[in-house]
Protein backbone atom coordinates (compact mmCIF):
# COMPACT_ATOMS: atom_id res chain seq x y z
CA UNK A 1 0.00 0.00 0.00
CA UNK A 2 1.03 3.02 -1.09
CA UNK A 3 -0.13 6.95 0.46
CA UNK A 4 1.40 10.28 1.12
CA UNK A 5 1.55 12.43 4.48
CA UNK A 6 -2.03 13.42 4.29
CA UNK A 7 -3.42 9.61 4.19
CA UNK A 8 -0.56 8.39 6.25
CA UNK A 9 -1.81 10.65 8.83
CA UNK A 10 -5.79 9.11 8.44
CA UNK A 11 -4.25 6.02 8.59
CA UNK A 12 -1.88 5.96 11.36
CA UNK A 13 -2.98 8.49 13.12
CA UNK A 14 -4.78 6.53 16.12
CA UNK A 15 -1.50 4.72 17.11
CA UNK A 16 0.08 6.59 20.00
CA UNK A 17 3.84 7.58 19.95
CA UNK A 18 4.22 4.09 22.69
CA UNK A 19 2.81 1.83 19.75
CA UNK A 20 4.81 3.26 17.01
CA UNK A 21 8.05 5.78 17.54
CA UNK A 22 8.54 8.95 16.71
CA UNK A 23 10.05 8.44 12.88
CA UNK A 24 10.73 10.26 9.38
CA UNK A 25 7.35 10.61 8.37
CA UNK A 26 6.06 12.11 11.52
CA UNK A 27 9.19 14.60 11.05
CA UNK A 28 7.76 16.21 7.81
CA UNK A 29 4.05 15.90 9.07
CA UNK A 30 5.28 18.80 12.08
CA UNK A 31 7.25 20.12 10.01
CA UNK A 32 4.39 21.00 7.49
CA UNK A 33 2.49 22.08 10.44
CA UNK A 34 4.68 24.52 11.70
CA UNK A 35 4.26 26.11 7.90
CA UNK A 36 1.49 27.75 9.78
CA UNK A 37 1.87 31.00 11.35
CA UNK A 38 0.92 30.67 14.93
CA UNK A 39 2.49 34.76 16.24
CA UNK A 40 -0.96 35.26 17.36
CA UNK A 41 -1.66 31.45 19.08
CA UNK A 42 1.74 30.79 20.42
CA UNK A 43 3.70 32.79 23.05
CA UNK A 44 6.70 34.52 20.82
CA UNK A 45 10.39 32.67 21.31
CA UNK A 46 11.79 32.81 24.01
CA UNK A 47 9.07 31.10 26.17
CA UNK A 48 8.73 27.61 28.44
CA UNK A 49 5.03 28.33 27.36
CA UNK A 50 3.20 25.30 25.47
CA UNK A 51 -0.06 24.60 24.32
CA UNK A 52 -1.02 21.19 22.95
CA UNK A 53 -0.96 20.97 19.33
CA UNK A 54 -5.41 20.84 19.58
CA UNK A 55 -5.12 23.92 21.22
CA UNK A 56 -3.50 26.02 18.94
CA UNK A 57 -4.53 24.46 16.27
CA UNK A 58 -8.03 25.58 16.73
CA UNK A 59 -7.72 28.78 18.12
CA UNK A 60 -5.90 29.22 14.63
CA UNK A 61 -8.45 27.88 12.58
CA UNK A 62 -11.26 29.65 14.81
CA UNK A 63 -10.11 32.93 13.56
CA UNK A 64 -10.03 32.33 10.43
CA UNK A 65 -12.07 30.76 7.01
CA UNK A 66 -10.03 27.19 6.34
CA UNK A 67 -11.86 27.30 2.90
CA UNK A 68 -10.37 30.97 1.98
CA UNK A 69 -6.51 30.51 3.54
CA UNK A 70 -3.99 31.59 1.15
CA UNK A 71 -0.76 30.21 1.86
CA UNK A 72 0.64 30.95 -1.71
CA UNK A 73 2.65 30.06 -4.06
CA UNK A 74 4.85 27.91 -2.64
CA UNK A 75 3.37 26.26 0.38
CA UNK A 76 1.31 23.59 -0.48
CA UNK A 77 -2.21 24.10 -0.21
CA UNK A 78 -2.45 20.72 1.39
CA UNK A 79 -0.92 21.97 4.38
CA UNK A 80 -3.61 23.39 5.19
CA UNK A 81 -6.02 20.33 5.40
CA UNK A 82 -2.88 18.36 6.76
CA UNK A 83 -2.66 20.46 10.05
CA UNK A 84 -6.52 19.94 10.47
CA UNK A 85 -6.35 16.38 10.75
CA UNK A 86 -3.37 16.54 12.84
CA UNK A 87 -5.25 18.63 15.63
CA UNK A 88 -7.61 15.74 15.31
CA UNK A 89 -5.30 12.90 14.97
CA UNK A 90 -4.76 11.10 18.64
CA UNK A 91 -1.24 10.74 17.71
CA UNK A 92 -0.38 13.95 17.50
CA UNK A 93 -2.98 16.42 18.90
CA UNK A 94 -1.94 16.19 22.74
CA UNK A 95 2.01 16.90 21.59
CA UNK A 96 3.08 20.00 23.45
CA UNK A 97 4.84 22.95 20.88
CA UNK A 98 5.83 26.20 21.34
CA UNK A 99 8.40 29.12 20.84
CA UNK A 100 7.31 29.77 17.59
CA UNK A 101 9.23 32.76 15.47
CA UNK A 102 8.69 34.35 12.76
CA UNK A 103 11.01 36.61 11.11
CA UNK A 104 10.53 38.61 7.73
CA UNK A 105 13.29 41.54 7.55
CA UNK A 106 13.48 43.33 4.37
CA UNK A 107 16.96 45.59 6.43
CA UNK A 108 18.51 42.16 6.58
CA UNK A 109 17.10 40.53 3.40
CA UNK A 110 16.00 37.16 6.32
CA UNK A 111 12.99 34.89 6.19
CA UNK A 112 13.43 32.43 9.54
CA UNK A 113 10.67 30.66 10.85
CA UNK A 114 10.70 27.87 13.34
CA UNK A 115 9.01 26.23 16.39
CA UNK A 116 9.58 23.50 19.41
CA UNK A 117 7.90 20.32 19.64
CA UNK A 118 7.21 18.22 23.14
CA UNK A 119 7.79 14.85 21.95
CA UNK A 120 7.89 11.55 24.35
CA UNK A 121 10.46 10.01 26.18
CA UNK A 122 12.39 13.32 26.81
CA UNK A 123 13.17 14.71 23.63
CA UNK A 124 12.04 17.67 21.80
CA UNK A 125 11.69 18.80 17.88
CA UNK A 126 12.98 21.87 16.47
CA UNK A 127 11.48 22.28 13.18
CA UNK A 128 12.83 25.12 10.62
CA UNK A 129 10.35 26.27 8.25
CA UNK A 130 11.18 26.88 4.63
CA UNK A 131 11.17 29.42 1.94
CA UNK A 132 7.48 30.83 1.91
CA UNK A 133 6.03 33.24 -0.50
CA UNK A 134 7.39 36.15 0.46
CA UNK A 135 9.48 38.03 -1.81
CA UNK A 136 12.79 38.43 1.11
CA UNK A 137 12.71 35.30 1.66
CA UNK A 138 13.43 34.30 -2.32
CA UNK A 139 15.97 37.03 -1.94
CA UNK A 140 17.77 35.48 0.87
CA UNK A 141 17.77 32.19 -1.18
CA UNK A 142 19.67 33.70 -3.94
CA UNK A 143 22.06 35.32 -1.85
CA UNK A 144 23.35 31.74 -0.47
CA UNK A 145 25.46 32.16 -3.58
CA UNK A 146 27.66 34.84 -2.52
CA UNK A 147 26.96 34.83 0.93
CA UNK A 148 27.67 32.90 4.09
CA UNK A 149 25.95 32.48 6.58
CA UNK A 150 23.01 34.11 5.57
CA UNK A 151 20.78 35.71 8.14
CA UNK A 152 18.46 33.19 8.77
CA UNK A 153 21.04 30.71 9.21
CA UNK A 154 22.74 32.69 11.90
CA UNK A 155 19.30 32.91 13.35
CA UNK A 156 18.85 29.20 13.56
CA UNK A 157 22.02 28.20 15.90
CA UNK A 158 20.88 30.96 17.91
CA UNK A 159 17.56 29.52 17.94
CA UNK A 160 19.02 26.08 18.37
CA UNK A 161 21.30 27.33 21.16
CA UNK A 162 18.37 29.20 23.06
CA UNK A 163 15.70 25.61 23.19
CA UNK A 164 18.27 23.24 24.08
CA UNK A 165 18.93 25.63 26.97
CA UNK A 166 15.35 26.11 27.92
CA UNK A 167 15.23 22.16 27.80
CA UNK A 168 18.61 21.42 29.57
CA UNK A 169 17.71 17.29 30.52
CA UNK A 170 15.73 17.04 26.77
CA UNK A 171 17.76 15.12 23.64
CA UNK A 172 17.22 16.99 20.45
CA UNK A 173 15.92 16.15 17.03
CA UNK A 174 15.84 18.75 14.32
CA UNK A 175 13.68 18.94 10.87
CA UNK A 176 13.24 21.20 8.12
CA UNK A 177 11.86 21.05 4.75
CA UNK A 178 13.41 22.74 1.54
CA UNK A 179 15.40 26.45 2.90
CA UNK A 180 14.12 24.73 6.58
CA UNK A 181 16.55 21.26 5.77
CA UNK A 182 19.84 24.23 5.16
CA UNK A 183 19.07 25.79 8.48
CA UNK A 184 19.28 22.35 10.14
CA UNK A 185 21.90 21.13 9.24
CA UNK A 186 23.74 24.57 9.45
CA UNK A 187 22.22 25.12 13.07
CA UNK A 188 22.88 21.32 13.70
CA UNK A 189 26.88 22.04 12.91
CA UNK A 190 27.50 24.71 14.47
CA UNK A 191 25.63 25.29 17.90
CA UNK A 192 27.05 24.80 20.92
CA UNK A 193 29.45 22.11 21.56
CA UNK A 194 27.69 20.70 24.78
CA UNK A 195 24.12 20.57 22.62
CA UNK A 196 26.25 17.94 19.95
CA UNK A 197 25.94 15.35 21.96
CA UNK A 198 22.24 15.71 22.59
CA UNK A 199 21.11 15.67 19.04
CA UNK A 200 19.51 12.62 18.52
CA UNK A 201 18.89 13.03 14.70
CA UNK A 202 19.03 15.71 11.51
CA UNK A 203 15.46 15.74 8.76
CA UNK A 204 17.19 17.26 5.92
CA UNK A 205 14.07 17.02 3.56
CA UNK A 206 14.98 18.39 -0.33
CA UNK A 207 16.91 21.05 0.58
CA UNK A 208 19.69 22.54 -0.73
CA UNK A 209 23.25 21.87 0.47
CA UNK A 210 25.96 24.83 0.84
CA UNK A 211 27.89 26.82 -1.75
CA UNK A 212 31.40 24.71 -2.44
CA UNK A 213 30.36 23.30 0.60
CA UNK A 214 31.43 25.94 2.98
CA UNK A 215 30.69 24.21 6.20
CA UNK A 216 33.44 23.69 8.73
CA UNK A 217 34.37 20.57 8.46
CA UNK A 218 35.79 19.96 11.56
CA UNK A 219 32.46 21.16 13.22
CA UNK A 220 30.51 18.95 10.56
CA UNK A 221 32.22 15.58 10.74
CA UNK A 222 30.76 15.22 14.36
CA UNK A 223 27.03 15.31 13.31
CA UNK A 224 27.09 14.00 9.62
CA UNK A 225 26.25 10.44 10.67
CA UNK A 226 23.64 11.84 12.27
CA UNK A 227 21.87 13.55 9.15
CA UNK A 228 19.16 11.75 6.93
CA UNK A 229 18.90 13.56 3.75
CA UNK A 230 15.44 12.73 1.73
CA UNK A 231 15.69 13.78 -1.79
CA UNK A 232 12.72 12.79 -4.09
CA UNK A 233 14.05 11.07 -7.27
CA UNK A 234 13.76 13.74 -9.51
CA UNK A 235 14.90 16.14 -7.19
CA UNK A 236 15.98 19.93 -8.28
CA UNK A 237 16.15 21.79 -5.18
CA UNK A 238 17.65 19.42 -2.47
CA UNK A 239 20.88 18.95 -5.41
CA UNK A 240 21.64 22.18 -5.28
CA UNK A 241 25.00 22.63 -4.03
CA UNK A 242 27.14 20.39 -2.09
CA UNK A 243 26.44 18.92 1.10
CA UNK A 244 28.70 15.55 2.11
CA UNK A 245 25.94 13.33 3.06
CA UNK A 246 24.28 10.28 0.87
CA UNK A 247 20.70 11.10 0.39
CA UNK A 248 17.79 8.66 0.66
CA UNK A 249 15.95 8.95 -2.37
CA UNK A 250 12.93 7.88 -2.62
CA UNK A 251 9.66 7.93 -4.68
CA UNK A 252 7.33 11.09 -5.92
CA UNK A 253 4.03 10.40 -8.37
CA UNK A 254 4.68 13.85 -9.92
CA UNK A 255 7.87 15.37 -12.12
CA UNK A 256 10.24 18.08 -11.79
CA UNK A 257 9.65 21.08 -9.48
CA UNK A 258 6.43 19.60 -8.34
CA UNK A 259 8.49 16.73 -6.82
CA UNK A 260 9.57 19.43 -4.12
CA UNK A 261 6.24 19.18 -2.94
CA UNK A 262 6.19 16.73 -0.20
CA UNK A 263 2.52 15.90 -0.25
CA UNK A 264 3.88 13.75 -3.75
CA UNK A 265 6.35 11.41 -1.55
CA UNK A 266 5.26 7.95 -1.01
CA UNK A 267 4.92 6.20 1.93
CA UNK A 268 4.39 2.53 2.87
CA UNK A 269 4.01 2.36 6.48
CA UNK A 270 6.03 4.50 8.39
CA UNK A 271 8.89 5.10 5.98
CA UNK A 272 8.94 6.66 2.42
CA UNK A 273 9.25 4.25 -0.57
CA UNK A 274 13.19 4.44 -1.19
CA UNK A 275 14.31 4.07 -5.24
CA UNK A 276 17.76 2.73 -6.89
CA UNK A 277 19.17 6.82 -8.04
CA UNK A 278 17.72 9.95 -9.24
CA UNK A 279 16.39 10.28 -12.43
CA UNK A 280 18.03 11.30 -15.50
CA UNK A 281 16.54 14.53 -15.62
CA UNK A 282 17.48 15.60 -12.07
CA UNK A 283 21.81 14.48 -13.04
CA UNK A 284 20.96 16.96 -16.04
CA UNK A 285 19.72 19.61 -14.28
CA UNK A 286 21.91 19.26 -11.09
CA UNK A 287 24.85 18.67 -14.21
CA UNK A 288 24.44 22.12 -16.42
CA UNK A 289 23.15 24.41 -13.03
CA UNK A 290 26.77 23.25 -11.54
CA UNK A 291 27.97 24.92 -14.91
CA UNK A 292 26.31 27.57 -15.45
CA UNK A 293 27.27 28.92 -11.50
CA UNK A 294 30.94 28.22 -11.90
CA UNK A 295 31.01 30.28 -14.98
CA UNK A 296 30.71 33.12 -12.43
CA UNK A 297 33.74 34.64 -10.59
CA UNK A 298 32.57 35.30 -7.08
CA UNK A 299 32.39 39.00 -7.44
CA UNK A 300 29.81 38.38 -10.50
CA UNK A 301 27.93 36.05 -7.96
CA UNK A 302 28.00 39.15 -5.18
CA UNK A 303 26.45 41.18 -7.92
CA UNK A 304 24.03 39.01 -9.24
CA UNK A 305 22.74 38.05 -5.67
CA UNK A 306 22.75 42.36 -5.17
CA UNK A 307 21.04 43.07 -8.23
CA UNK A 308 18.13 40.53 -7.94
CA UNK A 309 17.35 42.22 -4.14
CA UNK A 310 16.89 45.58 -5.61
CA UNK A 311 14.76 44.36 -7.90
CA UNK A 312 12.73 42.80 -5.46
CA UNK A 313 12.76 45.56 -3.52
CA UNK A 314 11.80 48.03 -6.22
CA UNK A 315 9.03 46.30 -7.09
CA UNK A 316 7.55 47.16 -3.64
CA UNK A 317 5.90 43.54 -3.55
CA UNK A 318 5.65 41.92 -0.35
CA UNK A 319 4.72 38.29 -1.78
CA UNK A 320 5.55 35.62 -4.47
CA UNK A 321 2.26 35.64 -5.70
CA UNK A 322 2.38 39.69 -6.51
CA UNK A 323 5.82 39.12 -8.31
CA UNK A 324 4.42 36.32 -10.61
CA UNK A 325 2.73 38.43 -13.77
CA UNK A 326 2.96 39.51 -16.88
CA UNK A 327 3.79 43.28 -15.89
CA UNK A 328 6.85 42.28 -13.52
CA UNK A 329 8.27 39.74 -16.03
CA UNK A 330 8.07 42.40 -18.85
CA UNK A 331 9.79 44.65 -16.49
CA UNK A 332 12.54 42.00 -15.71
CA UNK A 333 13.20 41.66 -19.35
CA UNK A 334 13.16 45.23 -20.98
CA UNK A 335 15.25 46.39 -17.76
CA UNK A 336 13.11 49.01 -16.23
CA UNK A 337 15.21 48.64 -12.94
CA UNK A 338 18.01 48.76 -14.54
CA UNK A 339 19.68 45.47 -13.86
CA UNK A 340 22.89 44.91 -15.13
CA UNK A 341 22.32 42.98 -18.61
CA UNK A 342 24.81 39.86 -17.61
CA UNK A 343 22.53 39.36 -14.71
CA UNK A 344 19.77 39.21 -17.24
CA UNK A 345 21.11 36.87 -19.26
CA UNK A 346 22.13 34.73 -16.34
CA UNK A 347 18.19 34.28 -14.96
CA UNK A 348 17.17 33.17 -18.55
CA UNK A 349 19.41 30.53 -19.28
CA UNK A 350 18.57 29.37 -15.31
CA UNK A 351 15.14 29.61 -16.70
CA UNK A 352 16.40 28.15 -20.00
CA UNK A 353 17.88 25.08 -18.36
CA UNK A 354 14.34 24.31 -16.31
CA UNK A 355 12.12 24.57 -19.06
CA UNK A 356 14.02 22.49 -21.67
CA UNK A 357 13.86 19.93 -19.33
CA UNK A 358 10.34 20.35 -18.47
CA UNK A 359 11.01 20.94 -15.00
CA UNK A 360 8.60 23.99 -14.46
CA UNK A 361 5.20 24.78 -16.61
CA UNK A 362 5.50 28.59 -16.49
CA UNK A 363 1.62 29.70 -14.83
CA UNK A 364 2.05 33.66 -14.99
CA UNK A 365 -1.15 35.78 -13.90
CA UNK A 366 -1.88 38.75 -16.18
Amino acid sequence: MEFNILQYVKWRGDLSFDVSPFNEVDALVLNMVSFLDYSEELDRFPSTKVKTIEEFVNDHFSKRDIDKINLGLIIPKEVVKLTHEVSLSNRYKDLLAGNFINVIDFSKAEQFSAMTYLLPNNQIYVSFRGTDDTLVGWGEDINMIASFPVPAQRDACKYLNKIASIYPNYKIIIGGHSKGANLAIYAATYCRDDINNRIIKVYAFDGPGFYQNRVNQKKFVLIKEKIDRIVPSSSIVGRIFDIDVEPHIIKSNTTGLDQHNPFSWQITYEKFIVVSSFSETSDKIKKEFVALVSKMSEEEKKHFAEDINKYIYALNQNHLIEFVNLKNIISLFTNKYKMKHKNIRYLLKLYLVLQKNKAIKAKINK
